[in-house]
């Protein structure tokens, strides 16, 4: 071979390709929106300690619907293609039952960044910019196959879990409504929960009256560690930002919990200090106006710096306004989803008959039942 490297390597060459890398095709497009999904919730779904015929019975594969979670956008650092070029990310997804870690195809990583679908480029841009952004609340339809599936027909990178023997990928991704909220099914999901251990890797959708500091925890939810809470919090006046040597610190008192009832004379309601740490790029998205309401991810609980004053601050990772017009749908929402937050209040006997009869959901987006 060294005497006819030369001629190997040369410009005149027979054989210019020593081995080339297979072309992707995909398949023919999937419908995952109209098809039936059963509806479940994030530690249900976990494939690092579910059994496979848990999530897949006699099936190969299976297709899951998951309500109002809050995926945490990819960072800078993070790989977001495959080696071929194609959109591939793996993200932490928050419910009020568990945190777990997903893979997300193309399709659905620009559906949850309101992205149109092929503008690769643009989302790209968004993230090199640190302008990327990712709808709070967000259905998903998961594809749960068995390893043997994604080998045999494997055109999409996957993520396995549960000893490489389940690959699991969100396949389609849509901005949740503040219209479709829980309802029976959520109930009939805490006949399954009852039995499980409360971790604090969870989304608790709490009053924040139920929200305690912690030496140990980010915070107390209803007594129990939790690491992040959704909440609604209704703002009564505008923020104070300071500069810092990084970014900014926002600051807003007198903040209330949108959904506390004060139709009583003689009900006090708790008034909160909120606290927003961000880069320049993202000072806009925790900037409100006096008397508006948003959506929060509460990421730390901590007592209270003026305490005259307020029963606690709260920091926030993440906010969506609402709009006024859905603002009361948008408190009977949270109020349900405390609710589903208490999975440990739940009737096993009657949730567990329940749940055989609204185990599916035909549209992405809908509960099995509507309330």
């Amino acid at each position: 071979m060294a005497e006819e490297a030369t001629e190997i390597c040369g410009n005149q060459a027979k054989l210019t390709d020593v081995a080339t890398l297979p072309v992707f095709k995909a398949q023919a497009a999937g419908d995952y929106t109209s098809l039936l999904a059963t509806f479940t919730v994030r530690s249900l779904v976990d494939a690092t300690s579910a059994k496979p015929a848990d999530l897949l019975g006699d099936d190969t594969e299976h297709l899951y619907q998951l309500n109002h979670v809050y995926a945490v956008p990819p960072s800078k650092a993070d790989t977001i293609k495959t080696r071929d070029g194609r959109l591939f990310a793996q993200l932490d997804c928050w419910d009020y039952s568990k945190k777990i870690t997903l893979a997300f195809r193309s399709k659905a990583m620009l559906q949850i960044a309101q992205i149109a679908e092929g503008q690769v480029e643009e989302y790209e841009q968004l993230l090199a910019n640190d302008e990327l952004r990712h709808s709070l609340l967000t259905s998903l339809r998961l594809q749960i196959k068995s390893k043997q599936s994604v080998e045999a027909d494997a055109t999409e990178p996957s993520q396995s879990q549960g000893e490489n023997v389940l690959s699991a990928m969100v396949v389609e991704a849509m901005l949740s409504t503040i219209t479709d909220i829980p309802n029976d099914s959520v109930e009939a999901i805490h006949g399954l929960l009852a039995g499980r251990p409360q971790i604090s890797e969870r989304l608790a959708a709490m009053p924040l009256d139920e929200l305690k500091p912690s030496p140990f925890y980010n915070m107390l939810a209803d007594g129990q560690p939790a690491e992040k809470s959704l909440t609604l919090l209704r703002f009564t006046q505008r923020g104070n930002g300071k500069q810092l040597s990084h970014g900014f610190r926002i600051v807003t008192e007198r903040v209330q919990d949108a959904t506390a009832d004060a139709t009583t004379e003689h009900t006090v309601v708790n008034l909160y200090a909120t606290v927003c740490l961000c880069g320049v790029e993202k000072v806009t998205d925790f900037s409100t106006a006096k008397d508006t309401t948003v959506i929060a991810v509460i990421s730390k609980v901590t007592a209270a710096s003026k305490p005259l004053q307020h029963a606690a601050d709260l920091y926030i990772e993440a906010m969506e306004p609402v709009p006024a017009s859905q603002i009361a749908t948008a408190e009977q929402m949270m109020r349900q989803l405390h609710r589903a937050s208490n999975a440990h209040h739940g009737d096993a006997a009657t949730s567990s008959e329940a749940a055989w009869q609204q185990r599916t959901c035909r549209r992405l987006l809908r509960y099995p039942t509507q309330a």
